[in-house]
């Protein structure tokens, strides 16, 4: 009887079916995690937290490779313009400032421009008309086209949804005037003419009429042809489905993303479905794609984040931040949020069940936002600028587009500042100023430099030069070596053995630690000092004291 493992691919290097990735989990576990776990039989639990482990990736590839979304796979044509995904109008995504300077206008001038707006022959007459007195005052220039767009959008939308059986006759004319040998984009521009003897819309409008016609008939024409694209098992069944495809008036990427519904689509790369630098051309992504992807984990976030070539030092912590959220806007405090506000849902909350990237910047930014906007488009993707994308009516502030799976944002690392209080005990002949200014030096030193040899919340040490053994495809960005980890409590005890490192120290009595903003000191029953996420202690003070040994003795201390 055979034992060798059923995989749906061959997968390369360093992609790995559910077997390979169970072996990788037991390889690190045993070399890194746990060396002196030793039971590695199948009915010890660890192994079966393994396992289940390994299978919960592996059920969830399945998952994604099974869904049935009616509108796949043309749900999200990434592989069309910015400009045209949308098939009436864009609003300027991804810019808070701006959508905000545009909520403003409308506010002030919907209800009196917009049949001003509505009435204007062209576009440019309306953007004359928004220039000038006393708009003008009212509408920053900048947000004049989107704000054009919105007062036009409610007319356009009523025409679309009235006149529908219009524009789909009037293309139907276009194409048998110009002939099925005419480019579609030929076809598509002499409609448009001919729909302007009929609605009284801007060219730009009539267009976007005709896009949308346009996509209402590749998704009934992929539709019509679903069940043969799934049984599309060999190359040359899979050709004929793209030629049908292409006759039923579907361009050449619509026709290959469409001709994609098997499971594994005969000669159909993952690369096939993606752009040059990795992003999906689809979403949800196809599940070739997610077949042969590894996990994203806390280390991969980290490691993007590193490549940035502002940040110095990144960490992956858990918790929603004082930063920026996973979709590019400003995490704000719940206490200033009024009940209901659907900015709750991504307020500063270190219990949230989210990932903040703690970033060290080379140099203080001077727009932190738009950095930490950067570093996530580095670490996640383009998601982070665009949470609220042109092309579907259904998200807004509370319902946004969402990377899948993860919610990651971004915050500058911060200073916490923190007071030691001790008595140092000392000779009778020792210069007792000297050791206190050593003992404050040691202590800022060792806030600094941080805990050698130790385990960082990122999961690195300085000290391992060993490579992982899976590496991701983005370039390699090791941490640099020292420094505190964000957030870790400051534990008394290496308080004590810093302090009674210093020369002449004989012993160290009453040690207490606080944060110079406030709060008790530590008693001997806390044994450390809990510091707020995001943030590395600095040294701002001490109360030391000095007690001079009787007898030169550790004995007194």
């Amino acid at each position: 009887m055979s034992t060798e493992p059923i995989t749906l691919t061959d997968p390369a290097a360093p992609d790995a079916d559910w077997d390979t990735v169970r072996e990788r989990i037991l390889a690190t576990l045993v070399a890194e995690a746990a060396p002196g776990w030793t039971d590695h039989n199948a009915a010890d639990p660890g192994i079966t937290l393994a396992e289940a482990a390994a299978f919960t990736l592996a059920d969830l590839h399945h998952r994604i490779a099974t869904t049935g979304l009616a509108d796949w796979p043309l749900a999200w044509s990434a592989w069309e313009p910015q400009g045209q995904r949308h098939w009436e109008h864009t609003l300027p995504a991804g810019d808070p400032a701006r959508l905000a300077a545009l909520a403003t206008a409308l506010a002030a001038t919907a209800d009196d421009l917009e049949p001003l707006v509505r009435a204007c022959a062209s576009r440019g007459e309306a953007l004359a008309l928004v220039g000038s007195a006393p708009w003008a005052t009212l509408v920053p220039t900048a947000v004049r086209p989107p704000l054009v767009d919105v007062l036009r959008g409610a007319m356009v939308r009523e025409v679309a949804q009235h006149r529908a059986d219009t524009v789909a006759d009037v293309l139907d004319e276009a194409i048998e005037r110009s002939g099925s040998t005419a480019t579609r984009a030929a076809q598509d521009a002499l409609a448009v003419d001919l729909l302007g003897h009929d609605l009284p819309l801007w060219v730009t409008e009539r267009a976007a009429l005709v896009r949308r016609e346009r996509r209402r008939r590749v998704r009934e024409a992929a539709a019509a042809l679903a069940a043969r694209s799934r049984a599309a098992t060999t190359s040359v069944e899979r050709a004929e489905v793209v030629t049908l495809l292409t006759d039923d008036g579907l361009s050449a990427d619509e026709a290959l993303i469409a001709s994609a519904l098997a499971p594994i689509p005969a000669d159909l790369v993952p690369e096939d479905l993606e752009e040059r630098d990795g992003t999906s051309r689809i979403w949800p992504p196809h599940g070739i794609q997610a077949l042969t992807c590894e996990p994203v984990t806390d280390l991969d976030y980290a490691r993007r984040a590193r490549t940035h070539s502002g940040v110095r030092r990144a960490w992956a912590v858990p918790g929603r931040l004082d930063g920026v959220a996973w979709h590019g806007l400003v995490t704000p405090s719940a206490a200033d949020l009024s009940v209901g506000d659907p900015a709750a849902a991504w307020a500063i909350d270190p219990d949230a069940a989210a990932v903040t990237l703690v970033v060290e910047a080379e140099r203080r930014p001077r727009d932190v936002p738009t950095f930490l906007r950067e570093v996530l488009r580095v670490a996640i993707g383009t998601e982070c600028g665009s949470p609220f994308p042109p092309w579907r009516d259904d998200l807004d502030d509370e319902q946004p587009h969402r990377v899948i799976g993860d919610e990651v944002g971004a915050a500058l690392l911060a200073d916490v500042e923190v007071q030691v209080r001790a008595t140092l005990v000392i000779g009778a002949g020792s210069d007792g100023a000297r050791v206190v200014q050593a003992a404050a030096d040691a202590l800022e030193a060792f806030f600094t430099d941080g805990r050698t040899g130790v385990t960082g919340l990122d999961g690195e040490v300085a000290s391992v030069t060993a490579p992982p053994l899976v590496d991701g495809p983005w370039p390699p960005a090791p941490q640099p070596a020292g420094g505190w980890v964000p957030g870790d409590p400051i534990r008394v005890s290496e308080v004590v053995e810093v302090l009674a490192g210093c020369r002449d120290v004989l012993g160290i009595r009453d040690v207490h630690l606080r944060l110079a903003d406030g709060g008790a000191w530590t008693t001997a029953a806390d044994g450390e000092l809990a510091i707020p996420a995001g943030t590395v202690p600095v040294r701002v003070g001490n109360c030391f004291t000095v007690d001079i040994s009787r007898s030169g003795g550790c004995g007194d201390a």
